[in-house]
């Protein structure tokens, strides 16, 4: 994946800042310009390549990418209406991806989540997708296949 460092990405609402997270910038929403919300990424994931390089391929596909270094930080997001896929590791310094994901299984049971991991195996897979998640994923990431699992995954909450 292309490597950047810093500053504005093309089609973002705002820049990232050193650790890879965006920072959105003040301009007009969806909601103030009367255009339906657009399908939106999620990415949490503690690898600030990880996030700065999906964040910039969902972004250049056309999503709006909000992403987050912890769970904590996910969870205190409050999610704006419209579409959305949560795009989660499940190796975070604060949290496991799978208890987060059965978490929000019961407070947000409308947003499908994409597990992705460095250590995929038989087990593990039968644990996620058991628990409600809509796709479990091997790290290093084949593009197509991790953006055909979102556009289902969209395509079934909308």
């Amino acid at each position: 994946m292309k490597s950047t460092h810093g500053g504005s990405v093309p089609g973002t609402r705002g820049s990232f800042d050193r650790s890879g997270v965006l920072v959105p910038s003040s301009g007009s929403s969806d909601r103030e310009t009367g255009n339906p919300p657009r399908k939106s990424i999620l990415l949490v994931d503690d690898d600030p390549s990880v996030r700065r390089d999906l964040g910039e391929l969902f972004r250049l596909a056309g999503y709006s990418v909000t992403a987050f270094a912890t769970a904590g930080e996910l969870l205190r997001y409050r999610r704006p209406a419209g579409p959305a896929c949560l795009v989660l590791d499940i190796m975070l310094p604060d949290a496991n991806g799978l208890d987060l994901q059965r978490h929000l299984a019961k407070t947000d049971p409308v947003l499908p989540v994409v597990l992705i991991t460095g250590h995929l195996d038989d087990a593990l897979r039968e644990r996620a997708l058991g628990s409600g998640a809509f796709a479990l994923l091997a790290k290093p990431l084949d593009w197509t296949s991790l953006r055909d699992e979102i556009r289902q995954a969209l395509a079934w909450v909308s």
